[in-house]
């Protein structure tokens, strides 16, 4: 996996690595360029992206300091 943009994709995506038994490392796409054709969660929707991830247990969220987010 490269990375997330989407939480019905990290959804599907824990749903099938929980039934495995496996975990993967996750990166969270940003649109920094706010383009409409490219795909990216906006710049001032990351923290609240990241924060629903940890709801996702077999994603590990890779880069992020965890202080920001608590």
């Amino acid at each position: 996996m490269q990375s997330l943009d989407r939480l019905d994709i990290a959804e599907k995506l824990n749903r099938l690595l929980l039934e495995q038994g496996k975990t993967v490392s996750v990166l969270v796409e940003v649109n920094i360029g706010r383009e409409s054709q490219k795909s990216g969660v906006m710049p001032e929707e990351v923290q609240s992206f990241c924060k629903a991830l940890k709801d996702y247990q077999q994603l590990k969220l890779r880069s992020y300091d965890h202080a920001s987010f608590h």
